[in-house]
């Protein structure tokens, strides 16, 4: 995962955010919104901030062309193999 824009967000802020959220519960995006609020979890993940919804949408689809047909190991080997973790 590597961005090119001076706006994007780190690599760490993507998947941590994509950890927390998992973490969160299975509401799918819509707790992310509630997440942006916690100061605590983002500080122990060596995080600057919990990106946005519209921010963990782009970065899967960067990451994860196949639109999801990838099983959750094989998308965490994918991100691993690019360079995001």
């Amino acid at each position: 995962m590597a961005y090119t824009s001076p706006n994007a967000p780190e690599v760490v802020d993507v998947l941590g955010t994509w950890l927390l959220s998992i973490l969160d519960g299975p509401r799918r995006y819509a707790h992310v919104t509630g997440l942006r609020g916690d100061e605590v979890a983002p500080q122990i993940l060596g995080m600057k901030k919990i990106i946005s919804v519209t921010g963990k949408h782009a970065a899967s689809a960067a990451t994860f062309p196949s639109g999801g047909s990838e099983s959750g190991a094989d998308c965490w080997r994918t991100a691993v193999s690019r360079g995001g973790a």
